[in-house]
C-alpha cells in the first residue's frame, strides 16, 4: 500500500465571496484503500473530505482583497489506518472584494496665484484630496478625457479643464489588478476647481491681441491694454506698439486673484503684398 498522488487542482471563486471551492484530482495509493483529500493548516493535513473516481471537492474560507494560499494534502486510508500522504500542492488565487467607491474626508486645493514669468503663468496644486483609508486597496483617478493614474496631480495638470474621479483596485502583484465598479468624485475643498494657466507672449501691430488661456473660456474674463508708441493707451490696433493683459479668473476658477502680464513690444505689422507690374502693351 503506498501514497495517494495529487494530480491536479481547480478553485472556483465569485468575487465578494467568503468562500472559494477547491476542487482536487488524485491516483489512489493501491488496492483496497480509500483517499481522503483536505487542506493543510500550520503544517497539519487535514483531510476531510473522501475523493470519489478520484475527484473531491471542498470549500475554503478565503482572505478578501489579498492572494490566497490553499496547501491541499491527500492521504490514503485503510480503514482508520493511514498508509501514505501526498506532498501537499499549493492553490493559489486572488480573492476580489469589492470595497465600495471610496470616501473623501477633505478635497483638494488649488493656488489662489497664477504665478511665472512676465509673459506667462501657472497655478499650483496646494493641497492633495484626502481619503478615508480602506485596508488592502489602492487609490486611483481617473480625469474625464480618461487618463488614470495613481498620482492625482498627474491627472490635475496645469491648463486642463477637467473633472476626476476616484476608484479603489487591489494589486494582487504579478501585474494582476482588479478595481472597483464605483466610484466618487474628487471635489475640490474650496476656491478653483483646476488649474488654469495663461499667456500673453507676443501682439502685432495693426492686430488686436489676445492672450492664450489653458481653461474653458468662460472661466476666464480679460482686459488688453494696447499703448501707443508714447506708451499711452490707446484703442486703435494700427497705433499700437506695446501691450498687457489683464486675467480675471471667474466661475470654476474663482478664488485665484488676477494676474497682469508683462508689456510686450509688438512685431511690426506684416507689410501688403505688392501688386505685380503691368506688362508693356503688344504690337499688333
Amino acid at each position: 500500500m503506498g501514497r495517494p498522488t495529487i494530480t491536479g487542482t481547480s478553485h472556483t471563486y465569485d468575487d465578494g465571496a467568503s468562500t472559494a471551492s477547491v476542487t482536487v484530482t488524485v491516483a489512489s495509493g493501491g488496492a483496497g484503500s480509500t483517499t481522503w483529500v483536505g487542506h493543510a493548516t500550520g503544517g497539519v493535513c487535514r483531510p476531510d473530505t473522501r475523493a470519489t473516481s478520484g475527484t473531491a471537492t471542498f470549500e475554503v474560507a478565503v482572505t478578501p482583497n489579498a492572494t490566497n494560499t490553499v496547501t491541499v494534502c491527500a492521504e490514503s486510508r485503510v480503514e482508520a489506518d493511514v498508509h501514505g500522504r501526498a506532498p501537499d500542492v499549493d492553490v493559489i488565487f486572488a480573492a476580489f472584494s469589492d470595497p465600495g467607491a471610496p470616501v473623501l474626508q477633505r478635497g483638494y486645493r488649488v493656488a489662489t496665484e497664477c504665478v511665472g514669468s512676465g509673459d506667462s503663468c501657472t497655478t499650483a496644486l496646494a493641497g492633495e484630496p484626502q481619503w478615508q483609508p480602506e485596508r488592502g486597496t489602492e487609490i486611483w483617478y481617473r480625469g474625464s478625457d480618461g487618463a488614470t493614474s495613481r498620482q492625482f496631480a498627474d491627472i490635475m495638470v496645469a491648463g486642463r479643464a477637467v473633472e476626476v474621479e476616484a476608484y479603489y483596485c487591489v494589486d494582487f502583484g504579478g501585474g494582476q489588478r482588479s478595481c472597483s465598479d464605483e466610484s466618487t468624485p474628487v471635489t475640490a475643498e474650496s476656491g478653483a476647481h483646476y488649474r488654469p494657466t495663461a499667456a500673453f507672449q507676443q501682439c502685432t501691430a495693426g492686430t488686436e491681441p489676445v492672450a492664450v488661456l489653458g481653461g474653458r473660456a468662460q472661466d476666464f474674463a480679460t482686459t488688453v491694454t494696447m499703448l501707443d508708441e508714447d506708451r499711452a493707451v490707446t484703442s486703435d490696433p494700427t497705433l499700437m506698439r506695446a501691450a498687457f493683459v489683464t486675467v480675471d479668473f471667474q466661475d470654476a476658477l474663482d478664488g485665484i486673484a488676477d494676474w497682469t502680464s508683462a508689456t510686450v513690444t509688438c512685431g511690426a505689422a506684416a507689410a501688403a503684398a505688392s501688386s505685380p507690374p503691368t506688362p508693356p502693351p503688344t504690337s499688333p
